[in-house]
């Protein structure tokens, strides 16, 4: 599975350095303000994009090891860098060796247990909020300028697709071949929406 996400969020410049503006009071923008507001929510998605993809390439690696073969606690250490101890607490397993994590084909209780760590790590609440977040900033930015209207409509299908993206890594469902599909998707429609929004967005001087 490509890493493209990863790669867009460290090469893409998308104003990264643009005011946060939760909380902020309604206020006028000037066309400027208006499309760095709107270049910035392409760049929170992306960085909140690369948070899901991680735990989504996670998922799948797990899962097709996981229907292969047996999982050991060295293949999750390998794969999410977790401490026996965390295993033990999020994972319904009798770890005392030389038994494995799972067994061949019990790929079900491997994902629910990577979800228990997802949520006992606090990835999937970083997730939640930072779409909460970029879903406030976008309803402020609702009224677009007549030459912002395109990229405003192509940024909406953009954070459509994230939203699905996000809901994919909270909580993967489906077999594994659906669930790859569904990931794979995803995937290529940010990538291309974030490609569109790029060529899209308007100059302002």
């Amino acid at each position: 599975m490509k890493k493209v996400l990863i790669l867009l969020g460290l090469i893409l410049l998308f104003g990264c350095g643009a005011e946060d503006t939760s909380g902020a009071k309604e206020e006028v923008l000037t066309e400027a303000e208006y499309g760095e507001k709107l270049k910035q929510i392409s760049s929170d998605i992306i960085n909140s994009g690369a948070t899901a993809e991680e735990m989504l390439n996670t998922y799948s690696q797990l899962w097709s090891t996981a229907i292969e073969r047996e999982i050991t606690k060295e293949d999750l250490q390998t794969v999410i860098d977790i401490s026996v101890s965390d295993m033990e607490k999020y994972y319904s397993y009798d770890f005392y060796d030389p038994l494995p994590v799972a067994a061949k084909g019990d790929f079900n209780s491997v994902i629910i247990g990577t979800q228990n760590f997802y949520n006992g790590n606090g990835k999937v609440e970083e997730l939640l909020s930072a779409s909460s977040h970029i879903e406030s900033n976008l309803k402020e930015l609702n009224d677009p300028p007549e030459k912002f209207q395109k990229v405003y409509d192509e940024t909406i299908e953009l954070y459509g697709s994230y939203k699905e993206f996000v809901s994919l890594a909270e909580s993967p469902t489906g077999s594994l071949l659906e669930f790859n599909k569904k990931f794979s998707k995803l995937s290529t429609e940010i990538v291309s929406s974030v490609d569109k929004i790029e060529v899209m967005m308007p100059n302002v001087n």
